[in-house]
């Protein structure tokens, strides 16, 4: 399946049905592998930096701009639904990643937050902290010093690795 453009990072729903494609023209596109039809999502504000599936494969979070924008591929999948956007960093967002057994989507940004979402509740939200605790909850955030670079959760998704632009590695306990 040819693409236009530049590639910038790629992912595949868990359970196979879609591979999403983050674009450097500020798209997604759905590829359905079973048909290799492709659609196409654009209206972000900047380039697809970074992509996440949560576990059941309903939810992509793509990040592009100062909000995570969540994209919901259940049932017909995500052909003319208006996605979510999860808000809470000052800057752009440079990192996404889901819990890999819960529901909790992290995001990290230049602003060197992490914050946290359950965007499975009606209203998603992320809060802050003024200090990084040794252990945080869901709806929380974290305040590095630095452009959060990276994140990864244990398997088990209890606790939560940040990378930042400063060399830092800090590990959270998420309760």
């Amino acid at each position: 399946m040819p693409l236009k453009g530049s590639s910038l990072v790629l992912g595949w729903q868990p359970q196979g049905r879609y591979l999403a494609c983050g674009n450097q023209d500020a798209t997604v596109l759905f590829a359905l592998v079973e048909t290799g039809d492709t659609l196409q999502m654009w209206g972000f504000p900047a380039k697809v930096l970074a992509l996440s599936w949560s576990q059941d494969g309903r939810w992509l979070a793509t990040a592009a701009g100062s909000g995570v924008i969540l994209w919901d591929a259940s049932g017909p999948g995500p052909k003319g639904r208006t996605p979510t956007v999860l808000e809470g960093h000052f800057g752009s967002v440079t990192t996404v990643a889901w819990q890999p057994q819960g529901r909790v989507l992290a995001s990290g940004g230049t602003d060197g937050q992490v914050c946290l979402f359950t965007p499975t509740l009606r209203r998603p939200r992320a809060s802050r902290v003024a200090d990084a605790p040794p252990e945080i909850e869901a709806e929380d955030s974290i305040a590095l010093e630095a452009e959060v670079t990276a994140l990864a959760w244990t398997t088990g998704g209890g606790m939560l690795a940040v990378g930042d632009r400063s060399g830092t590695l800090s590990i959270y306990r998420v309760a």
